[in-house]
């Protein structure tokens, strides 16, 4: 109990307030009891500072702003991009359902940003021989031409940040992602 105890001199007890931590620190001046919190960031902690999902999909959108503005001078989207590096890195076309199965994205998104690339001219969709409701994948020769063009620039432009990383935080933090996209189910992996 707070009040029922002599206080000598100042004290701080911690309480939880929406589960975040407020110290509150009782001193006598005067033979008055003075109430104050201290909230300054350096004595304060935040939970979510030490959430593995707060930071991953914070370092997610943080990574995905810098995409979308290193790809803004190829009037392209994060999604678009990850379409076009699927195809480049196949040796063949690729149905909507294998896009859908490396993006982690559903069959109506996939479908919306196929004809985005096709209108860009980047992709054409071909009858799938083996079935004829589906169509298949490929890239064109704009699609190619963009491949000699795109990657570079963006190695350049996420140079100034994953150059920050030593080669060791580099390797460690790419083994632990792919270790949690295995733990996740991530058949791609």
């Amino acid at each position: 109990m707070l009040f029922g105890n002599k206080l000598s001199c100042d004290q701080t007890i911690r309480y939880y307030v929406f589960n975040l931590p407020i110290n509150l620190i009782v001193s006598i001046k005067h033979n008055i009891v003075v109430l104050t919190t201290n909230t300054h960031k350096h004595t304060m902690s935040n939970p979510l500072e030490e959430s593995l999902g707060f930071n991953l999909t914070r370092v997610a959108t943080l990574f995905r702003r810098e995409l979308l503005n290193a790809l803004s001078e190829f009037d392209m989207t994060p999604e678009q991009w990850q379409i076009m590096v699927s195809l480049w890195t196949q040796s063949k076309p690729l149905s909507q359902k294998d896009i859908v199965n490396i993006t982690l994205k559903d069959k109506h998104s996939i479908s919306r940003i196929v004809s985005r690339l096709e209108k860009n001219g980047w992709i054409t969709k071909l009858q799938d021989p083996h079935d004829a409701r589906a169509s298949l994948i490929q890239q064109t020769k704009k699609g190619r031409e963009l491949k000699a063009l795109a990657p570079p620039q963006l190695i350049k432009h996420f140079a100034s940040i994953t150059g920050k990383l030593s080669n060791d935080e580099h390797r460690q933090l790419l083994q632990t992602l792919k270790k949690l996209r295995e733990i996740l189910g991530d058949d791609y992996v």
